[in-house]
């Protein structure tokens, strides 16, 4: 599971082009999800839940069967379903700069 934190233009999709490319993905076809909530590239679940209403619409879709293998579950805009999330993800945030990008990573467990 990875959260990606970071406002419109920060690097979010980008992100999620790189970590398909590692896998053998083209880049050309990983766009951001924003109008559908879900984009799948094989084995990677692009989620942009910018638009979404909340934590119960997401769970009513079916999307959740998406955070366990063999998917790499991506979520931008994950804050909405904190209490819904696996028990261990990474929280990454992008900050965009006139110099460049910053990226903070993070590992969260819950107990």
């Amino acid at each position: 599971m990875v959260c990606l934190i970071g406002d419109l233009g920060a690097g979010k999709t980008t992100f999620v082009k790189g970590l398909a490319s590692y896998f053998g993905i083209s880049e050309e076809i990983v766009l951001s999800p924003t109008f559908n909530y879900l984009n799948q590239y094989e084995n990677i679940a692009h989620f942009d839940l910018y638009r979404l209403q909340g934590e119960e619409q997401f769970l009513s879709m079916g999307f959740d069967e998406y955070f366990a293998p063999p998917f790499i579950a991506c979520v931008e805009w994950p804050n909405i379903l904190e209490k819904a999330l696996p028990c261990s993800s990474y929280w990454i945030t992008l900050k965009h700069h006139p110099e460049g990008r910053e990226i903070a990573i993070e590992k969260r467990t819950k107990i």
